[in-house]
């Protein structure tokens, strides 16, 4: 487009942006763009576009933390999921409606169904402080150091430590085993370098040099398959103390902390809570659980 056609009394339309490579768009120079004046009176300036456009371009690079919840309410801010896929955002009501407790009253929303005007998702909005405090009952009843959940990981527990055990054993008598046959090795060379034998004796000797090498290397791998499930067990075992540490500690301190501070520890049990409209499934600690608000 010439100079003269942008009078700035016509809408400006940009064509080649970005460019397709196997449905990846990236951008293009604005050197290579195509602009072309619209048949549409012009709805802002161009130096106001061109600030929206680097205040987007700024939010952009920003990455995933700029989706962070940073709100001080919604407890379940990126862990909450509509049963369509999508997340679910709070949307808060007058500044004046306030819970009980004081907090300032919202919804979760679906913003695939904000964004559609309810055309791809009809999911009803759920009242978010009834939520949220529905879910921490649920979670802080299982927290409980004689809930059913501590005792089955309890028992977890104590199966993991008898494997480790029984894999640890199990590498021990390997072990002594592989030094046997080492030790065989070692008599049958020092008998054949002692003899001056026929050639049958030699051969003799070599294979069964032989045999006991392939055992020792067939021992030797499984002493390390042994080894590396008690590691992993190990390993298991320390993370799932850490679990349960972690599910004390929830309890006693949860209500001192702040929202913020609440969320990751949600963060620290919570899978993900979906809603379909009626229930609400909590998914945590391998588990599921549903709730009918």
């Amino acid at each position: 487009m010439e100079e003269e056609e942008a009078d700035g009394q016509y809408g400006m339309i940009a064509y080649g942006k970005t460019s397709s490579t196997e449905y990846k768009n990236k951008d293009t120079e604005p050197e290579k763009w195509i602009i072309a004046r619209g048949r549409h009176e012009g709805i802002i300036s161009g130096k106001e576009f061109v600030r929206v456009q680097l205040l987007l371009k700024r939010n952009r690079e920003k990455g995933d933390s700029w989706r962070k919840p940073h709100n001080s309410v919604a407890l379940l801010s990126g862990l909450l999921y509509c049963s369509c896929g999508h997340a679910m955002r709070p949307k808060y009501y007058d500044a004046k409606q306030v819970s009980e407790k004081g907090e300032r009253k919202f919804s979760y929303i679906c913003e695939y169904k904000d964004t559609t005007h309810g055309k791809k998702c009809s999911v009803a909005n759920v009242q978010g402080n009834t939520l949220d405090e529905l879910v921490c009952r649920d979670l802080l009843k299982y927290m409980d150091e004689n809930s059913g959940v501590h005792a089955i990981l309890g028992k977890i527990k104590n199966n993991m430590d008898d494997t480790k055990s029984i894999a640890g054993n199990a590498a021990d008598v390997l072990e002594e085993e592989i030094q046997k046959r080492k030790k065989e090795i070692q008599n049958l060379i020092g008998a054949l370098a002692r003899s001056s034998g026929s050639e049958a004796f030699v051969s003799q000797i070599e294979e069964q040099v032989q045999k006991l090498n392939e055992e020792c290397n067939a021992l030797e791998q499984e002493k390390a398959r042994q080894q590396e499930k008690e590691i992993s067990v190990r390993d298991d075992s320390q993370q799932l103390v850490f679990l349960m540490e972690q599910l004390s500690s929830f309890k006693n301190c949860f209500d001192t902390l702040s929202v913020p501070e609440k969320r990751e520890y949600l963060r620290l049990i919570l899978d993900k809570v979906v809603w379909d409209g009626e229930e609400a499934h909590i998914y945590s600690v391998g588990a599921c659980g549903t709730r009918r608000i």
